[in-house]
């Protein structure tokens, strides 16, 4: 389990995934290629505490690797529901549409997000967001957005701005999903996770003009 501030905790379910995303998360965190129930369970325990111990702390955040390739994940996200926790689930959407409870209108999901970082898919196959080497369409991510909507499950798009989509133009994309927050992050260098993809990193000046637009 990880802390992206004190009352926001992530749970990292597993490493694996079916695309080959070239600045995945989850490369950053070694473990097992599924966390097993035993091990989840036990940081699920200590959410629970800590919600109890400290005001505020009430979300809880699944994410990998891919999360809904995970056997457990919906008893988990259940669990933590019962529990008294938000919830929200990171994914890339390859694999929601299969997963009826996640866009059932009583189920135990909060939000989702998803990582989406160009409206053409052939960026998204030059980036490796591409599960088992076919990138989803655009028309996929609508639909999904559009269930989402009708279940009442909030939606949040998350963006990796690198030299590949730094000029794109999103915005119909985005306004046709019509998530309720989108977070844009900027490719860094790090050692030993990302090396070889020197080509995808973006000056400041580069990016301030693309970011300070879509923040309008």
């Amino acid at each position: 389990m990880r802390f992206f501030s004190p009352r926001l905790p992530i749970i990292d379910i597993c490493t694996t995934c079916e695309a080959d995303f070239v600045l995945c998360v989850g490369d950053m965190f070694p473990r097992e290629r599924f966390a097993q129930p035993a091990t989840l369970s036990v940081q699920l325990d200590s959410v629970v505490d800590e919600q109890r111990l400290r005001p505020g702390f009430r979300k809880l955040t699944f994410a990998g690797g891919e999360p809904t390739l995970c056997p457990w994940l919906e008893t988990l996200v259940r669990t933590a529901r019962r529990a008294g926790m938000t919830t929200m689930l990171v994914t890339n959407g390859s694999k929601l549409d299969s997963l009826d409870w996640v866009f059932d209108p009583n189920g135990p999901l909060d939000w989702v997000t998803l990582s989406i970082d160009s409206a053409n898919p052939d960026t998204h196959a030059k980036l490796g967001r591409a599960a088992k080497g076919v990138p989803m369409t655009n028309a996929q991510y609508r639909g999904i957005a559009g269930r989402l909507r009708k279940a009442g499950v909030r939606l949040k798009l998350n963006t990796v701005v690198t030299g590949l989509n730094a000029d794109e133009d999103m915005s119909a994309l985005v306004e046709a999903m019509q998530p309720e927050r989108w977070k844009m992050l900027r490719m860094l260098p790090v050692a030993g996770q990302n090396d070889g993809s020197e080509d995808l990193l973006l000056s400041l000046i580069h990016i301030s003009e693309p970011t300070r637009q879509a923040e309008i």
